[in-house]
C-alpha cells in the first residue's frame, strides 16, 4: 500500500520526517518553503512500526497544525 502523509500549518513552515522502526529517516519533506503542506508519499517495502515526526523548519516555531494520513 502507498500512503500520503501531509502536515500543514498557518503558523509555521512545516517539516515532516518518516522514520522506520530503527529510527532511520526513510522519507522527508519541508513543504517547499511554506507554500504547500509538507508531504511524504511512501510505499513501505515491509511491515513494521514507523514514526512520523511533524515539526517546523525554523527553530522554536510553534502553533496549530493538521496531520493527515491517507492510503492511496
Amino acid at each position: 500500500r502507498r500512503y500520503i502523509i501531509d502536515v500543514a500549518s498557518n503558523h509555521f513552515n512545516a517539516f515532516l520526517k518518516l522514520q522506520d522502526g530503527g529510527g532511520a529517516i526513510v522519507a522527508f519533506d519541508d513543504g517547499g518553503g511554506g507554500a504547500r503542506p509538507a508531504r511524504v508519499v511512501y510505499t513501505p517495502l515491509q511491515t513494521g512500526n514507523f514514526r512520523l515526526v511533524a515539526t517546523s523548519v525554523s527553530p522554536f516555531a510553534t502553533g496549530a497544525f493538521t496531520l493527515t494520513v491517507c492510503e492511496d
